[in-house]
């Protein structure tokens, strides 16, 4: 198995389970939850089949609703409702970034997505069994981040022409 295929499947599951750890905070499957199966899809087909990317214009224009969305969401009526938007967003972010064709930015925002979901879900549960999920995230997180200095490492070597005279 190459590093670049832990990489993946260690940044997809967290992903993952990020979806789950918010869904399970806020109560509420929708929308968090989705994520769960749009991390197998984005895995599948944007990954290693390589057959369906966001083009650059369609994420600006998608990203562009996102935010009226979530600033339609954050109107409600409950008290938290901006909270709860601003989870949302995060959500969709994570699908648009999971939809595009990847290099080291997209891999960053997706771990910096899945911290930020995490701290929003701190906020939204009180329930002993988030302290387990978070435990493993923590762990995964540190294994992600690991492996992925090794994946960022590698193609730095693998992209790097040998010194002339060199062998």
């Amino acid at each position: 198995m190459s590093l670049s295929l832990v990489f993946q499947l260690s940044l997809y599951g967290l992903t993952g389970l990020t979806g789950v750890m918010l869904a399970f905070a806020e109560e509420h499957w929708w929308p968090a939850f989705i994520t769960l199966p749009l991390v197998v899809i984005a895995f599948i087909y944007v990954e290693r089949r390589r057959l369906l990317f966001l083009p650059p214009l369609w994420a600006n224009l998608i990203g562009v609703a996102i935010f009226c969305v979530a600033g339609y969401e954050s109107m409600g009526p409950s008290d938290d409702a901006r909270v709860i938007a601003l989870s949302h967003l995060l959500v969709y972010l994570s699908w648009l970034v999971l939809f595009q064709e990847k290099n080291a930015r997209q891999y960053w925002w997706l771990c910096a997505l899945s911290m930020l979901q995490v701290a929003m879900a701190s906020l939204l549960t009180l329930s002993g069994w988030y302290g387990i999920l978070l435990m493993l995230y923590v762990l995964g997180a540190v294994w992600t981040l690991a492996v992925f200095m090794l994946h960022q490492g590698e193609r730095r070597f693998t992209q790097t022409p040998p010194p002339d005279g060199a062998t």
